[in-house]
C-alpha cells in the first residue's frame, strides 16, 4: 500500500500541481492548505522594508497592532518588517506563522525592545560592532544575495529619550558600505522635518555628513503625540550613499501606535534566497488519468481484509 499512495500522489503531482495564481502564506489568519513547498532560489528585485516604533506589545489588546502591522505587510509584499519599542521580555512568548523573529528585549527596567520579522529571504544576524551602550539599543541583519556581492545591512535601532547626548561611539561602527539604518533615536533636526532641533540631532546630522550617509526621510511627520496633538518626525531612515539611489520612502497608514509605520522599498538586485511557495490547483487536475491509476494499483495491491493472516 506504501507503492500505492507513491504512485497516486505522484500521479496527482503530473497533473494538478501550478504555480499560477497561487496565494502566500497569511498571517494570524485563515490560509490556503499548502501541500507542497519546494525551496528554491530566486531572484528579489525589490526589498520592502517596514519599520515602526510599535509603542508595546506586551499585552493582548496591544497585539491589534501587530495584526495591522502584518496587514500592510502583506498587502505591500514586505519581507522585512523592523519594529521599535517593542517592550517584551523573557516572559512574553511570540509566533507569527511565515516570519523569522529576531528579538532583542531588555534585560531590566522595561520598555525598549527591538524585533525583527523576517520571511521568504536567507539572512544571518550581525555580531555587535562594540560593548552595549546604556541608551542605544541596536540589532542587525544581513541579507544575504547568492553570489554574496549584493548583501545588504540593516540595523533596527532605538535610543532612549532621556539621554541628552546620542552615543556616537556605539553608533559610528555601524555606518558601513551596503547599509540602511532605521529606527527612532529621538533625534530631532529640520533636514527631516523637525520643528525644533535638539543636540542629539546636531550629533546626527554631523556623523551622517562625514560618513556620507543619506536620510530618505521627505520631511512628512511620522509622530504623533496623542496628549498634546501635536507631529514630529522622530522616525529616521539612514542609507549608505551606494545604496540610496535605489531607496523610496513612504509613511504609509495609522496602526494604533502614537508613531506611524513607514514602508522602504529598495529597487535593487538582491538576488536574495527564498522559497516559492507551491499549491495544488485542483481545478486543473486530469482526474480520468488520476482515477485510471488508482484502479491500476488497486489491481496491483489488491486490499484483503483478513488482517489477521496479512
Amino acid at each position: 500500500m506504501d507503492q500505492l499512495h507513491l504512485n497516486v500522489r505522484n500521479t496527482a503531482s503530473s497533473v494538478a500541481l501550478d504555480k499560477q495564481g497561487r496565494e502566500r502564506d497569511l498571517v494570524r489568519g485563515s490560509r490556503s492548505k499548502k501541500l507542497q513547498s519546494l525551496p528554491k532560489c530566486r531572484k528579489i528585485r525589490k526589498l520592502r522594508i517596514l519599520q515602526c516604533n510599535i509603542n508595546g506589545l506586551c499585552s493582548p489588546s496591544s497585539r491589534i497592532k501587530l495584526d495591522k502591522i502584518l496587514e500592510l505587510a502583506s498587502k505591500h509584499q514586505v519581507l522585512i518588517i523592523a519594529l521599535q519599542e517593542t517592550k517584551l521580555n523573557t516572559r512574553h512568548r511570540l509566533r507569527v506563522k511565515g516570519y523569522n523573529i529576531v528579538r532583542q528585549d531588555r534585560s531590566s527596567n522595561g520598555g525598549g525592545g527591538l524585533m525583527f520579522l523576517i520571511r521568504d529571504v536567507y539572512f544571518r544576524g550581525i555580531d555587535r560592532i562594540n560593548s552595549p551602550s546604556k541608551s542605544l539599543e541596536y540589532q542587525g541583519i544581513t541579507v544575504l544575495s547568492r553570489n554574496h556581492n549584493n548583501n545588504i545591512n540593516i540595523f533596527n535601532l532605538y535610543h532612549t529619550p532621556n539621554n541628552q547626548k546620542l552615543d556616537l561611539d556605539a553608533l559610528e561602527g555601524l555606518f558601513t558600505n551596503a547599509t540602511v539604518l532605521l529606527g527612532d533615536l529621538n533625534a530631532k533636526h529640520a533636514a527631516w522635518g523637525c520643528a525644533l532641533a535638539n543636540s542629539r540631532g546636531q550629533d546626527l546630522k554631523n556623523l551622517s555628513n562625514d560618513k556620507a550617509f543619506l536620510f530618505l526621510n521627505n520631511g512628512t511627520p511620522t509622530y504623533r503625540s496623542h496628549s498634546y496633538n501635536t507631529t514630529d518626525a522622530l522616525d529616521l531612515t539612514i542609507s549608505s550613499p551606494d545604496l540610496f539611489p535605489y531607496c523610496s520612502w513612504k509613511v504609509i497608514d495609522y496602526v494604533g501606535s502614537d508613531h506611524y509605520p513607514i514602508l522602504i522599498e529598495l529597487d535593487y538586485d538582491v538576488k536574495a534566497y527564498g522559497n516559492n511557495n507551491i499549491y495544488w490547483n485542483f481545478k486543473k487536475a486530469n482526474w480520468t488519468l488520476f482515477e485510471k491509476t488508482v484502479i491500476e494499483q488497486l489491481q496491483k495491491n489488491p486490499i484483503t481484509e483478513d488482517l489477521e493472516n496479512e
